[in-house]
């Protein structure tokens, strides 16, 4: 893991992360472009990344909190004209205008064992905080909604006819206006000894 306070050491117009882990918290105190190139930043608990100066703008970054719940801060914005490009996020954004919306959502959806060879149905019961697009990456599971608004939702997960013993795992982004994403991992196992599934369930908590 690299040291990010040496990185930003220098103060530059524009900060380049290589792809990697970083351990934060960081703290931004300059108007800056920050490219993060995919890489991570991470913290056990407390804010991971921390923007004090106005005109920052961080782009393509995975921030999140590895040891405590998703209703911890992530990301504090004490700025002004701070802007997201493509900044994934577990935990939560926030700033003293709340221009930054809370999300209760869960982490991993757990589809449990369901009929192999079969197609099977689930209905999910989401909270959605602010209006979104829906980025599917699970080959195998369709999901019945591209864009979603603001409040309950159900959205059915039609999962395609799978071998025996096969492990389904991946994960759907949600992607707000703001630059902020959300990422959600689904899990599961197709077995033949399983029932076929068409069922509504809720997310684990």
């Amino acid at each position: 893991m690299k040291n990010l306070k040496n990185i930003f050491a220098a103060k530059k117009d524009k900060v380049e992360l290589q792809p990697g882990e970083y351990e934060g918290p960081i703290k931004i105190d300059y108007a800056c472009t920050v490219e993060g190139n995919g890489a991570t930043l991470w913290t056990k608990s407390g804010a991971a990344l921390v923007i004090y100066a106005d005109n920052v703008t961080i782009k393509n970054l995975r921030v999140e909190l590895t040891e405590t719940l998703a209703t911890e801060t992530a990301i504090e914005v004490r700025g002004e004209n701070v802007k997201f490009e493509n900044v994934e996020v577990f935990g939560q954004v926030k700033d003293a205008k709340k221009s930054f919306k809370t999300w209760d959502l869960p982490r991993t959806i757990k589809l449990g064992n369901f009929a192999a060879k079969v197609q099977n149905e689930f209905v999910i019961k989401l909270k959605i905080s602010e209006p979104c697009k829906i980025i599917n990456q699970i080959y195998g599971l369709k999901i019945s909604a591209e864009n979603l608004s603001v409040g309950e939702t159900e959205l059915q997960f039609t999962i395609s006819p799978l071998p025996d013993n096969i492990i389904l795992f991946g994960s759907f982004l949600l992607v707000t206006a703001a630059g902020i994403v959300r990422r959600i991992f689904v899990q599961g196992l197709a077995t033949i000894n399983a029932p076929e599934v068409h069922q509504k369930i809720s997310p684990p908590v």
